[in-house]
């Protein structure tokens, strides 16, 4: 099946050992056995108990020490497995960092994870010009993940409203007509995400069969200002921890938040007590970001696009209206914790580069590793699936 890359997306490895901190390294049982046989015991892994369907053949994760260092990172941010007996010996997953592939009915979509320091400075080579390394990549990825295209057959538009693979391929050429938009050439990185993720709800929501089909909230007291800030409020403490080194949570905290939304409070702070109240974010005005800046979340923006890693199979089996939104939430909140940090003295005014990246890396580590029990992917299908709500809090990122 053909593999096909995105636009202007680069990578080659840079050394940085960034890609074996934070993340849980989930290992298949080959290479459970294949570790333990070079003389590693017990203490080095970490019996994995997950739901997820695309971990379902991984049966541990290799163990973290206290500051989330792999324990197989050497103080040269080297890998002691490859080291002491050579690349072979890896786990999988550590071989197949940072690409990741999206099997669909038609295509092999190739993509790449923005937890690497490389594909955060967008280094190397145009993805579009390995295709050597792609083909033995994406041989790797056969061999762990589940690359069955039947699950793209159960798509929604909104929850209850379903769209064949069909009727998705030809709306997904018209979304990607948008996203390409002044973009003239087939090595050009598309710009401008923020507000052609706005067109395309415009363009979902318009083939909805009555203006408020999505409109689904429960009857609240809370004001609608409040429930955004509130959806805000759960997706930071999700996606934001306030010890991203030692909370393995990676669920929504349902509970909390539909109390909050039954309990209709007049103020919302921004993530955990500690967070800054939402007036103070919306006095402060971000304005343009510098260049860079903006260039890096397109960039974030359009992988998640290009490769379906937003909606459906590719992010919970949200429909596709609540996955845009979705996206344009994680946008909103990466530049509310920009805002955040200003307020508190954290970073200063003008922003550099370095502001935003750590950011975005734990956004992405967080994301990959959701693991969202059925009721929170219900909230968020509710939630999100607002046109309003997704249009109202814009101004939040001004």
């Amino acid at each position: 099946m053909h593999i096909s890359t995105p636009r202007g997306i680069r990578f080659d490895c840079s050394g940085c050992g960034n890609c074996c901190l934070q993340w849980p390294v989930p290992v298949t049982a080959a290479d459970y056995e294949r570790i333990r046989g070079l003389s590693y015991g017990e203490a080095e892994f970490r019996k994995l108990n997950s739901t997820r369907e695309n971990l379902y053949q991984f049966t541990h994760t290799l163990e973290k020490r206290a500051d989330g260092r792999c324990k197989f990172l050497t103080a040269e941010n080297r890998c002691q497995l490859h080291t002491d007996h050579g690349q072979e010996s890896k786990p999988s997953m550590c071989s197949l960092f940072p690409y990741t592939f999206m099997v669909t009915p038609d295509a092999v979509l190739a993509s790449l994870s923005f937890a690497s320091s490389a594909v955060l400075y967008n280094t190397g080579k145009l993805l579009s010009e390995q295709d050597e390394v792609l083909a033995n990549q994406y041989k790797r990825f056969q061999q762990s993940f589940n690359t069955q295209t039947e699950r793209w057959q159960n798509l929604q538009l909104i929850d209850g409203i379903g769209l064949s693979w069909k009727d998705f391929a030809e709306l997904d050429r018209a979304l990607m007509d948008i996203v390409y938009e002044q973009c003239d050439s087939e090595t050009t990185l598309p710009r401008k995400l923020r507000s052609k993720l706005q067109k395309m709800s415009k363009m979902v929501t318009s083939l909805l069969p009555s203006p408020g089909a999505a409109e689904r909230d429960p009857k609240l007291e809370s004001r609608p200002k409040i429930v955004d800030q509130l959806l805000l409020k759960y997706l930071d403490l999700l996606y934001f921890p306030k010890d991203v080194f030692a909370d393995s949570s990676y669920d929504l905290k349902t509970r909390e938040l539909m109390m909050a939304l039954v309990a209709a409070p007049e103020a919302v702070l921004l993530g955990d007590d500690n967070g800054g109240k939402f007036s103070d974010l919306i006095k402060l005005k971000l304005g343009k970001l510098p260049e860079e800046i903006e260039e890096l979340v397109d960039r974030f923006l359009y992988v998640k696009v290009f490769s379906k890693f937003y909606f459906g199979p590719g992010f919970h089996h949200l429909s596709l209206l609540a996955g845009i939104h979705h996206l344009q939430y994680v946008e909103l909140l990466f530049r509310l914790k920009l805002k955040q940090a200003i307020v508190n003295n954290r970073i200063a005014v003008p922003l550099k580069f370095e502001d935003s990246v750590e950011l975005l890396r734990i956004l992405e580590r967080r994301i990959t590793q959701l693991d969202l029990s059925k009721e929170s992917i219900s909230v968020l299908e509710i939630l999100c699936s607002s046109p309003e709500r997704a249009a109202r809090v814009q101004f939040l990122a001004e």
